[in-house]
């Protein structure tokens, strides 16, 4: 059992340095079908306005993509806090 336990505690802390402290903040672009893929949509042969429309939109769904990296490191991160700190108060209440 010590074993196990002390084999958490190291693979909990190759995982993750630091604690996650941000918070993400913005859209998103995750449902309940997957990641989608960007449904900015543009002509063969678009006019400016157009094009303009089109990379607006991609840069959005491109920000939105970037907020939801942001989302899962911050989730991933708090998990393995927790986890650490589950170790660290085993280890304090059992005088190991």
């Amino acid at each position: 059992m010590k074993l196990k336990i002390a084999a958490l505690a190291a693979a909990l802390s190759l995982t993750a340095a630091f604690p996650s402290m941000a918070i993400a903040h913005g859209g998103t672009n995750l449902d309940f079908m997957g990641y989608p893929r960007p449904r900015a949509y543009i002509s063969f042969d678009p006019d400016e306005e157009e094009l303009k429309k089109y990379l607006d939109e991609i840069d959005e769904y491109v920000e939105n993509c970037d907020n939801d990296i942001r989302r899962i490191l911050e989730a991933r991160n708090d998990a393995v806090e927790e986890a650490r700190q589950k170790v660290r108060d085993y280890y304090r209440n059992h005088g190991k």
